[in-house]
């Protein structure tokens, strides 16, 4: 590394490249880390989005945003359609609460956790998902009371098995196992499909389904200050953990339709 002085580098680099002894000489520009850093209005303000921070996800954006062939079935509520932040971001799905092709969301929770995991990047709204560039199969299975049964659960996956999806994201659970249930979870993994599930929010360390089934990835909860959540359940059969307190993104309500709000829960 040679220096100039100033205003003369263009001439010292091209004296140099005449020198026969010289294979070649050029520039020593800059670089800087690649960490792909969304314009999203919401996402850089610090009082609502800290989630994508903590895990450094600004780094893993910078090697792959998601791509549209990665479908991820949101086992859930449902999804509100036509949110702003969501739009483009959908493939069709199916509402096994009231057996028809409709998956609309009549409660909001389906709709936090699609924000989460395809919210638009860089559309001037909102905030931004964890894999915006991927897209979401709505399956709803739980009704407007957040609640469901675990055979139309179970349906749901299967069903979003059969339909193309790689990833099933169920942001629910209960304390009584099931074997229909589990079947179905297996019925996933054994054809390559990832199932990622909630540990519960009991603030317990005893048996949660499915988060309970070593088949799953079963994600507890931390707060904004990077450690455990006060609710989120814990135990051995934990795999990973992730942000749960105040987690901001997309909502849907019955009030006033498509907007954002903070959610805390191991679903988020």
């Amino acid at each position: 590394v040679v220096q100039s002085e100033k205003g003369g580098v263009a001439a010292k680099v091209a004296a140099l490249n005449r020198q026969p002894e010289v294979v070649y000489a050029e520039l020593n520009y800059a670089a800087q880390g690649g960490d792909l850093i969304p314009t999203d209005p919401d996402y850089n303000d610090s009082s609502k989005v800290y989630g994508p921070q903590f895990i450094n996800a600004p780094a893993a954006w910078s090697t792959t945003v998601g791509s549209p062939s990665m479908i991820v079935a949101v086992v859930d509520t449902g999804v509100s359609l036509n949110h702003p932040d969501l739009v483009g971001r959908l493939v069709p799905g199916y509402d096994f609460v009231n057996s028809d092709a409709d998956p609309a969301d009549d409660n909001g929770h389906g709709t936090n956790v699609t924000g989460i995991v395809v919210a638009t990047m860089n559309n001037g709204i909102g905030t931004v998902g964890i894999a915006p560039g991927a897209r979401v199969m709505p399956v709803k299975v739980l009704d407007a009371t957040n609640t469901g049964w675990w055979s139309n659960i179970s349906a749901g996956m299967i069903y979003a098995v059969d339909n193309g999806a790689r990833v099933l994201n169920l942001s629910l659970g209960g304390t009584t196992g099931s074997t229909t249930m589990l079947n179905a979870v297996r019925y996933a993994t054994d054809r390559g499909v990832v199932v990622v599930v909630a540990a519960g929010n009991q603030n317990s360390g005893l048996a949660f389904y499915p988060a309970y089934y070593p088949e799953t990835i079963a994600v507890a909860g931390t707060d904004y200050t990077d450690v455990r959540w006060t609710l989120s359940n814990y135990g051995s059969h934990i795999d990973v953990s992730a942000p749960a307190s105040l987690v901001y993104n997309t909502y849907w309500r019955l009030a006033d339709g498509n907007t954002y709000e903070f959610l805390s829960g191991t679903s988020m």
